[in-house]
């Protein structure tokens, strides 16, 4: 069984998630804490992000040879940024998904993520992340801010 559409939350987005001053944005809490503060609540930094380990074993429980990785909706907006913002986010969560698949050849394939506010840039990331482990295509999205 082939999953075509996982979504995933890259920590590789943390650092850019504490610098944003509206949600989706890493915070703390009255604890101290860091959280994930998003539309659908607070979420505690340790469990906020995807761990590659524990999708695995849900893929095996499940009976899923290969997941598709794509970016969790409330993770898009990278790709809505300003040009010289959305291009350096989203080169870095293509590189993690890149290294998610080479680390587990077969278990993972990745829809790249584009910096959809510049077109030309959207086609310059395209094509370097067609180049990488385990990106097959593009999914389609809507732009959010």
């Amino acid at each position: 069984m082939i999953d075509m559409h996982t979504h995933w939350r890259p920590s590789e987005v943390a650092d850019a998630l504490r610098a944003r001053t509206k949600e989706p944005r890493i915070v703390r809490n009255a604890d101290g804490a860091e959280v994930l503060k998003s539309r659908m609540g607070d979420e505690p930094l340790a469990t906020a992000f995807d761990d590659v380990d524990v999708h695995l074993a849900r893929m095996d429980r499940q009976g899923v040879q290969t997941s598709v990785l794509s970016l969790l909706g409330s993770f898009c907006w990278i790709e809505s940024q300003p040009p010289e913002v959305a291009s350096r986010l989203c080169r870095r969560v293509n590189d993690g998904f890149a290294a998610i698949c080479a680390a587990h050849p077969g278990r993972f394939a990745a829809f790249a993520a584009l910096p959809l506010t510049d077109i030309a840039a959207a086609a310059v990331e395209l094509d370097r992340a067609m180049t990488l482990p385990g990106v097959i295509a593009r999914s389609c999205r809507a732009i959010s801010s």
